[in-house]
This record gives structure tokens, sequence and C-alpha cells, in this order.
């Protein structure tokens, strides 16, 4: 089944995401209150690994912004 985002509008999308990903915090943080362990370790590696991946999109994106700006240079240039 794939599902066509583009009948939908934009403002659709971004309140069922957001709608989402509330819900699933909620979830998340229900089921912690319920455990009585601390989760101090997994929290701080959590932490690292998001941060990591952030890091690495935003290097990406310096990259792909880097390679248009080059191309069009180069274009230019031509």
């Amino acid at each position: 089944m794939i599902l066509d985002l583009s009948r939908y509008s934009l403002l659709t999308i971004f309140m069922v995401s957001l709608a989402a990903i509330l819900a699933a915090c909620e979830i998340g943080h229900v089921l912690g209150v319920r455990t009585k362990t601390p989760g101090g370790h997994d929290v701080s590696a959590l932490a690292d690994a998001v941060l990591g991946l952030l890091a690495l999109m935003i290097a990406f994106t310096f990259a792909i912004a880097l390679s248009r700006y080059e191309a069009r240079r180069d274009a230019v240039l031509k």
C-alpha cells in the first residue's frame, strides 16, 4: 500500500505528524513512570546517539549545499 501524501495539505500532514509524535512521547512517559528502575545511563546513551545523528544530518546538508554552489559557479563560468 503506497500512501500518496500529495493529496493532503501540508498543514494536515504537519498536524497528524505532530499528534503522532506527541502520542508517542506520552506513551513513552507513561511506560517510563510505570517502571521503577531509573534509566540514567540509557538516557545519556540515547541523547548521544541523537546528537550524533543530528551532526551527521548537518554535515550532509552542508556537503550538498557546497556541491550545488560549486556546480552553479562552474555553470556561470562556462
